[in-house]
């Protein structure tokens, strides 16, 4: 096991929301960053995005937020260009409907890809490494993991002792944060109005991140 992939992910036990989600989210904003600065005129990576016919919607729209416009225009100009010439057939209906099923049918988005592998790596960490004291202390102290990487580690574990001090731990984690949540809507009752927030202010936040995933923000 790669050891600068444990203290990754020990490091990462530290922060806000899933731990998983965590990395893929820095991981996938650097990817980005060096994507447009470094690999958008390599050729061959240039093929790939123009075989794919780009990326998916969501990481499309990621892309956009990133404030090199030069590399997304060389990009999208290139996509235009086989889009107009070589997709789409305005005398051939038959011929446009194959080529665009043709894409579409080997179409891999180079960011899913990239996020899969390091989501793949680092759940072999978590899961291969959850018997060690020092992971379960550290994961004990965070928010552990969202529904979907829970799930993931289920399935991957074997050992049934491993799996029930892992739901152990989960459980108590969503007891506690059930409690803040009540806590939370409570204080929206106007008999009690006049309380201030404590840790609960931020429950509901947590709570998304803790079903749906991704990175927590403020």
């Amino acid at each position: 096991m790669d050891e600068l992939n444990y203290l990754n992910l020990l490091d990462s036990l530290r922060a806000e929301g899933c731990p998983l989600c965590h990395i893929l989210s820095e991981r996938l904003d650097k990817f980005i960053y060096n994507f447009l600065d470094e690999t958008v005129t390599d050729v061959d990576t240039r093929l790939r995005i123009r075989k794919d016919l780009g990326f998916c919607g969501t990481h499309a729209r990621m892309l956009q937020k990133n404030e090199n416009c030069l590399g997304q225009g060389i990009i999208y100009q290139d996509l235009v260009e086989t889009l107009h010439s070589h997709v789409i057939f305005p005398a051939d209906p038959k011929k446009t409907r194959k080529a665009i099923d043709k894409i579409y049918a080997a179409r891999k988005c180079v960011f899913c890809e990239h996020v899969g592998e390091i989501e793949t790596r680092y759940l072999e960490v978590f899961t291969g490494s959850f018997d060690k004291i020092e992971l379960r202390d550290a994961y004990a102290s965070s928010q552990g993991l969202c529904l979907n990487h829970m799930a993931m580690a289920l399935r991957t574990w074997k050992d049934s002792k491993t799996i029930s001090l892992f739901l152990e731990s989960e459980s108590a984690k969503l007891r506690e944060l059930d409690g803040e949540l009540k806590e939370f809507v409570r204080k929206f009752d106007y008999r009690y109005s006049g309380e201030k927030f404590g840790k609960e202010r931020d429950s509901w936040i947590r709570a998304i991140g803790k079903i749906s995933g991704g990175k927590v923000t403020d």
